[in-house]
């Protein structure tokens, strides 16, 4: 019998995890905040739900300059890479400037506490529903 060698499902782009942005990381304090937008937040790659604590660090990024829209008002989504000396220009961005109030709230202490999909759904059933966590069947 021939066996099929074996092959593996991998993604032909390159797929971004906590084990490759090591890199990426700047020195610096790091910040605990909890998301406060009811429709979440992405952080780091992930979804952060509203209640989710996570921690902010400083990070580095590609400097841009801002391209022109059409009424003249920069945008900053797009633009040209700055280089210096042939490779792309990195920043510092702090967690205090990733920091926004709109959408996080400092936390003090330890709150190790992210939401699963799971645990989502079923908060959300228990809300729209009005059971308590207690009554519902646990899967």
């Amino acid at each position: 019998m021939i066996q099929e060698p074996q092959r593996q499902n991998r993604p032909p782009w390159p797929v971004i995890n906590d084990d490759n942005l090591d890199g990426n990381q700047g020195p610096g304090e790091t910040i605990d905040v909890r998301c406060i937008a009811p429709e979440g937040i992405y952080y780091n790659y992930r979804r952060r739900r509203e209640g989710d604590v996570f921690t902010l660090m400083p990070r580095y990024i590609t400097e841009t300059q801002p391209a022109q829209l059409p009424d003249g008002k920069p945008n900053p989504r797009r633009g040209e890479v700055i280089k210096e000396n042939g490779q792309p220009k990195k920043k510092l961005l702090t967690a205090r400037d990733q920091f926004s109030e709109r959408t996080m709230e400092l936390v003090e202490g330890e709150h190790p506490h992210t939401t699963s999909a799971q645990e989502a759904i079923n908060q959300k059933q228990d809300e729209l529903t009005d059971k308590t966590p207690s009554r519902r069947r646990s899967a």
